[in-house]
């Protein structure tokens, strides 16, 4: 058992029994310090995240995925990805890195992302005003 499953029985009991003998207000004083006197014996427990395997046997890092729209899109790799579609890969990914707005021109540019032109220098033009966009 833990800490609150002692906590709720004392209570519950407590209760029971102060509503039963009828002394409720004295009683209620008495049922808070034991509640104190609970706390103190069964400590909170405390949730680590323990690795299961030693660091020497961990694995290498996961590159980092970026979220778009409820989506995860991941970083197009051109060697993982047949070659139809190395290039759409890549399209998704800079599509993913664009910024709501333009800086310029204050246009919409993630949803215009579909009719965009990615340079491959990892730079766009903003459709409005030309305004170039590092990624």
């Amino acid at each position: 058992m833990n800490r609150k499953n002692y906590m709720a029985a004392l209570w519950l009991i407590g209760l029971g029994i102060l509503f039963l003998i009828d002394r409720i207000w004295p009683g209620i004083l008495i049922l808070i310090g034991l509640s104190m006197l609970v706390g103190v014996l069964f400590p909170q427990e405390v949730k680590t995240a323990v690795p299961s395997v030693p660091l020497e046997k961990a694995a290498a890092p996961v590159p980092p995925v970026d979220i778009v729209e409820g989506k995860t899109v991941e970083p197009a790799n051109e060697e993982t990805l047949p070659p139809p579609l190395a290039g759409e890969g890549n399209r998704l990914y800079f599509a993913s890195r664009l910024p709501e707005k333009c800086p310029a021109c204050d246009a919409p540019m993630k949803i215009n992302a579909e009719k965009m032109e990615f340079n491959d220098d990892q730079s766009t033009n903003c459709m409005f005003c030309g305004y170039r966009l590092e990624l």
